[in-house]
């Protein structure tokens, strides 16, 4: 799919590369997956942590509280506008997908 904050900017957003790294993963290909879009990755792997931890506490009965604290929350746009701007600076063009 095309990415129209990067069709309209030529910067790469924070999403651009989730799709292509969501098939690598798929496929079993880490590296390419990291490389596509890194991000996407490790987020995927804390709410799949989360998941599971969240699950553990409901199987066993046990309080759990909310699935991703509103901290959290507050801090995720923060990250992904980091990442933004470091995957289009000339020497971290490694993490550009």
């Amino acid at each position: 799919p095309i990415c129209l904050f990067h069709a309209l900017t030529g910067w790469n957003c924070p999403g651009c590369g989730g799709t292509r790294s969501l098939y690598a993963l798929l496929h079993g290909d880490w590296r390419l997956a990291l490389k596509d879009n890194a991000l996407f990755i490790v987020l995927l792997a804390a709410v799949v942590t989360r998941g599971i931890w969240f699950a553990g506490k409901k199987f066993r009965r046990q309080p759990v509280g909310k699935f991703l604290p509103a901290k959290l929350l507050w801090a995720l746009p923060v990250i992904a506008v980091v990442f933004m701007v470091l995957r289009n600076l000339p020497a971290l063009a490694f993490l550009s997908p």
